[in-house]
């Protein structure tokens, strides 16, 4: 993982964090009075990220060139996978077999795609968004469409995850 990733990761968990504790000091105002611990460990973990978030800063930068860039390509990602699946789903709909080539070959044409963003996301340093957690696809039922074509995509991003190594 590149640094510009690796600290943007890191900038995206702490603003996380803070945005939590002002979540819980909101939840919680109304008890202020008898939860006074509460709010002082909230206002000291508050002021403990904002420091981190400053060394982070000085240290690394913002982390925004790469980072942003390998995020937009994840989420691009994501969907590349959703067409995948959907031109494969639902192509054996179709009772016109030119049109289901069609679904098929456009569904291939995704699969090129996504091992390009694959390949892309590593070469700038980040971890690309793997198919096999987007989909809850049941991989037993021998009568499912879906379930046999996932298997076979399943395997050739396995030659993408490989290639871009």
């Amino acid at each position: 993982m590149s640094l510009d990733v690796l600290v943007g990761e890191l900038r995206d968990i702490l603003q996380e964090g803070r945005g939590r504790i002002e979540r819980m000091r909101a939840l919680g105002e109304a008890e202020r009075s008898r939860n006074a611990e509460l709010f002082l460990l909230l206002d000291r973990m508050d002021k403990e990220f904002e420091r981190c978030e400053a060394r982070l800063k000085a240290a690394g930068g913002t982390g925004l060139s790469d980072y942003d860039a390998v995020k937009f390509l994840n989420n691009m990602l994501k969907l590349e996978y959703r067409g995948i699946l959907d031109y494969h789903l639902y192509a054996p709909a179709f009772a016109d077999p030119g049109l289901r080539e069609k679904f098929l070959k456009f569904g291939a044409t995704e699969i090129e795609h996504a091992k390009m963003m694959f390949s892309l996301i590593r070469k700038m340093g980040g971890d690309a968004y793997r198919a096999a957690s987007a989909f809850s696809i049941d991989l037993t039922c021998p009568f499912s469409n879906a379930a046999r074509w996932s298997k076979t995509f399943l395997t050739s991003e396995s030659f993408a995850f490989d290639d871009a190594s």
